[in-house]
């Protein structure tokens, strides 16, 4: 990452130096703005990360509900044997 964000500032460093030859207005590269585009990757990241650990709860959450409804199903599908045994004797 830090590589590609290294090319990306030094490319367009070169494109402000051709863009002041062919149309003589100058667009200053700082080192101000890699920092802000390092900071915005990590919020977009922290952000990210956020949303996936939220996602993950909710996969979790449900797969504990649906492993309550399969105990409640199989305590049910037990009660309703006997309640058959008991019908088929009257």
């Amino acid at each position: 990452v830090s590589e590609v964000f290294g090319k990306a500032h030094t490319a367009v460093a070169a494109f402000s130096t051709e863009m002041f030859r062919e149309q003589k207005r100058m667009n200053y590269v700082t080192p101000t703005n890699y920092l802000e585009l390092v900071q915005g990757y990590m919020s977009l990241m922290n952000e990210k990360a956020k949303q996936i650990g939220s996602s993950a709860d909710k996969l979790r959450n449900g797969l504990s509900k649906l492993d309550d409804a399969r105990q409640q199903v199989s305590v049910m599908s037990a009660d309703l044997a006997v309640k058959q045994e008991v019908c088929v004797k009257k």
